[in-house]
């Protein structure tokens, strides 16, 4: 349902019952003989951005739960390990040496903002280290060398002024750039990802239940949790890669169906992916319609909704620890 509510907004004035014959007609299932100018608009413009919009939540929303467990902290999220300013850092590239170009069918900057992603994860393992039973080196190497490629960033973006406005938009986040090349290779490596880690869902329960508890149980918890972390990291460096940096639906999706599910990842997980789907196209309903024509970058909407849901968490967590 919400993918047809999504696909009747819009600067184009569609409504609904035409939007959803649009996304029929395009399964096949129907023929409604709508014009061109209607089929182009929602199946060319809208629904790749819709099916982005849900492949991003839905990755974000499940490595969030992976790194909650696996830090054993609720508080943590997919950008934990530094990723968002390693792609940050490729997509500045790709927009000062030219935005506009492609390396096969997919543009320069998706390109070089994953691999920035994957140089960070690297990165980060190569001088961190691992310490024993616990991921605090990794935790500590992440946060420095994201402070290192903001750095970067922020002079480049002061060397090329005339590309700044271009930078702080991806930045923000956005699925305005949105197509079906970027659809199908996110989707592709999500998809992946996503029944890797639910697959092994018992094993991440073990994990976080803590180091001891883990050996007890025959787990290596340094190995596991390095599996779980990279392919959480190539499943966030997917979506960003794609779509910018978009902040809080990794924090907020899995600790609110927390709640639900309770702690069993093996319930957890497929909630997660479903809830971020959800919430995303919900954010970027938001992102198209509340000033339109113009649009809000998504990542300023999940910070809007985010930024009180952490406030809330804090001074929950505050009262528990005063009992």
């Amino acid at each position: 349902m919400i993918i047809f509510v999504s696909a009747a907004f819009g600067a184009a004035d569609i409504d609904f019952i035409t939007a959803v014959k649009a996304v029929i007609e395009y399964t096949g299932l129907a023929d409604y003989n709508l014009s061109a100018t209607v089929k182009t608009i929602i199946l060319q413009i809208r629904l790749p951005r819709i099916l982005l919009a849900a492949i991003t939540g839905a990755g974000l929303a499940t490595a969030g739960a992976v790194f909650q467990a696996v830090f054993q902290n609720p508080l943590a999220e997919p950008y934990l390990l530094g990723i968002s300013s390693g792609a940050s850092l490729g997509a500045t590239i790709a927009i000062i040496i030219g935005a506009g170009m492609f390396i096969g069918n997919i543009g320069t900057v998706t390109v070089f903002a994953f691999i920035g992603a994957m140089v960070t994860i690297l990165l980060v393992i190569l001088i961190s280290g691992r310490s024993r039973g616990n991921f605090t080196n990794l935790l500590l190497g992440g946060i420095a060398i994201g402070y290192i490629f903001q750095a970067i960033i922020s002079f480049l973006m002061i060397l090329n002024q005339d590309k700044m406005e271009r930078i702080v938009f991806w930045m923000m986040g956005s699925f305005s750039y949105a197509d079906w090349d970027k659809v199908r290779i996110s989707a592709g490596v999500v998809i992946i990802c996503i029944i890797i880690i639910n697959i092994n869902a018992l094993k991440l329960n073990i994990l976080s239940l803590g180091t001891s508890e883990a050996h007890s149980l025959g787990i290596n918890p340094e190995a596991a949790g390095m599996f779980f972390l990279l392919i959480s990291c190539l499943l966030t460096a997917a979506v960003v890669s794609t779509s910018g940096i978009i902040g809080f639906v990794g924090l907020i999706v899995p600790h609110l169906l927390r709640l639900f599910t309770g702690s069993d990842h093996r319930k957890l997980l497929p909630a997660a992916a479903a809830g971020g789907a959800c919430l995303m196209m919900l954010a970027d309903i938001a992102a198209r319609s509340v000033m339109a024509p113009r649009e809000i970058p998504v990542g300023v909407i999940t910070a809007f909704i985010g930024g009180p849901f952490f406030l809330i968490m804090l001074r929950r967590k505050r009262r528990e620890v005063s009992g």
